[in-house]
């Protein structure tokens, strides 16, 4: 199974602007992070996922020289950018990473990898900054297009709030759709 690690970066941040690429010891913190994703055993390629408008700046200067591939899209629209690094870069599921958690555990990255062999989304971690979700592709393309507001920046949140046990008729509603959508 083929498995890649998405980074979702941009220096656009509201509360510490341009912090991916805020240096300590003379590396940016994105840099640390990519010297980790590295030491996955479990991740077949990393790509970067930014703004298109970020291209030109230092973040996207400093993935130029660095051993990943780039995808760019809108900054507002997370969810897009992830659509675009899947048809880019294929694969049969994908662990995603935000840039400013410079300190995350190469294990999670590959337990995350390893465990979505079995499921569909799967969240692995204890501690803030410590996570990796990982998403089986096919379903993610279906369900990016019902993705609606936080949804679409926080792409994990659809899972979290849409299961797909049938339980009641709103839940019969929803998996109708799904499996509609999916023309089975």
């Amino acid at each position: 199974m083929k498995i890649n690690c998405v980074v979702q970066a941009r220096m656009g941040s509201t509360r510490l602007p341009g912090k991916v690429m805020k240096e300590i010891r003379g590396k940016p913190l994105i840099g640390y992070l990519i010297d980790r994703l590295l030491k996955c055993e479990n991740i077949d390629k990393i790509v970067v996922a930014i703004p298109e408008r970020d291209m030109p700046s230092s973040l996207g200067r400093y993935l130029q020289t660095r051993p990943v591939e780039i995808v760019l899209g809108s900054e507002d629209d997370v969810a897009s950018r992830f659509v675009a690094a899947l048809k880019l870069h294929p694969c049969e599921a994908f662990v995603r990473v935000c840039a400013d958690s410079p300190l995350l555990q190469p294990e999670i990255v590959d337990s995350a990898a390893w465990l979505i062999g079995n499921a569909t989304y799967i969240t692995v971690g204890s501690a803030r900054g410590n996570t990796a979700q990982a998403f089986e592709t096919e379903l993610f393309l279906e369900v990016e297009p019902l993705m609606k507001g936080d949804e679409r920046e926080h792409i994990g949140l659809w899972y979290e709030s849409h299961d797909t046990v049938v339980d009641t008729p709103e839940d019969f509603e929803r998996v109708k759709c799904l499996i509609s959508q999916q023309q089975l």
